[in-house]
């Protein structure tokens, strides 16, 4: 056990007295250091340009496309299925009328919304 303590403390030693090995351990700690700061460089350019394209795009897109006329079509289908059996011995209102009704702002419309859904099943 001693010789291991030896040859550890003159290792020690001999490290700590050479200006090559203290060179070589400072290179080590400013790449680290260096690769470190680029790495947080990248993820924020990179985070950066990633909310330039979407603020970009974003409000482009708002307008009317594909996905949004054919989920227009299934509200609407299913809104005018929801009418017909609830309001069975109603008139259909036309396809481009606006229909006003007067609507209550609490659990009540939440309730009836289910309740026709639930009986349109």
């Amino acid at each position: 056990m001693k010789t291991h303590d030896e040859q550890f403390n003159r290792e020690i030693l001999s490290r700590l007295e050479n200006d090559q090995w203290n060179n070589t351990i400072a290179g080590r700690v400013f790449q680290k250091r260096r690769n470190r700061r680029m790495k947080i460089a990248a993820g924020t350019a990179s985070l950066a340009t990633a909310a330039l394209v979407l603020l970009a795009i974003l409000p482009v897109n708002t307008g009317n496309n594909e996905y949004g006329d054919s989920m227009n079509s299934f509200v609407n289908t299913q809104l005018r299925g929801t009418w017909t059996k609830v309001f069975a011995n109603s008139n259909l209102p036309e396809a481009d009328s606006v229909v006003m009704m007067e609507a209550q702002y609490d659990d009540t419309v939440d309730d009836f919304i289910d309740t026709t859904l639930v009986q349109r099943w």
